[in-house]
């Protein structure tokens, strides 16, 4: 009998927040909102999923800045393009501290 066995890491968009200008590319887009968390399978199907991380992502360079957590990433998904909340006011002093994602 043999088992086949795989972890790794696991990317999902949850949908799109906040205008920013990107400090790396200078473009003004809508940025993603993006779950990334660490996984197990086993034959092939999902098992066990940890270490959760949300993500602002810019759509054009995939410049990146993490969220506090994952309450505050559904407000970003909560906020509007017209009028950008508290929550992408954060996010956009924050982004000095970005990385690639």
């Amino acid at each position: 009998m043999f088992f086949i066995f795989g972890w790794g890491n696991s990317d999902k968009t949850l949908g799109q927040g906040c205008t920013l200008e990107c400090p790396n590319c200078h473009n003004v887009r809508q940025w993603s909102v993006v779950e990334t968390s660490q996984k197990a399978s086993l034959f092939f199907i999902p098992v066990a999923k940890w270490a959760p991380k949300y993500w602002m992502v810019c759509p054009i360079c995939s410049w990146s800045v993490e969220l506090l957590s994952r309450e505050h990433a559904y407000r970003v998904l909560e906020s509007t393009p017209q009028h950008n909340d508290v929550a992408c006011n954060e996010i956009g002093r924050g982004l000095g501290t970005g990385t690639r994602l």
